[in-house]
């Protein structure tokens, strides 16, 4: 599940993310938008992507429909104003469309 850090003073929040986080992620994005929500979200994720090494390290395969993973990691991201700006009003358009799941709740959450 994911979770926020709490930040000191002197530091940007981390946010914490888990592989099936990172894996489910670009499927709450959204596939239109104007240039500069197109831009920032090219570049959130190409940040949270997973690596060729990731791949084997965590033995990550789709099966069937499914992806299976064998890792209980986390993993630390600090994300820019842009890049949260975006985040939370694409949540927050999901929110008051009542399209929220019970996937995409706990990164909703993260962000709110």
């Amino acid at each position: 599940m994911s979770e926020k850090n709490i930040k000191s003073e002197d530091e940007p929040p981390k946010y914490i993310l888990t592989i099936r986080d990172r894996i489910l992620f670009p499927s709450f994005l959204p596939r239109e938008g104007d240039f500069s929500d197109m831009i920032v979200k090219r570049d959130f994720l190409k940040k949270i992507a997973i690596t060729q090494d990731e791949l084997l390290k965590h033995k990550i395969n789709r099966v069937g429909t499914d992806i299976t993973w064998d890792c209980t990691d986390t993993f630390s991201y600090e994300f820019t104003a842009l890049e949260l700006a975006f985040l939370k009003r694409v949540f927050a358009e999901k929110n008051a469309k009542k399209q929220l799941t019970d996937e995409s709740l706990p990164l909703y959450e993260l962000f709110f």
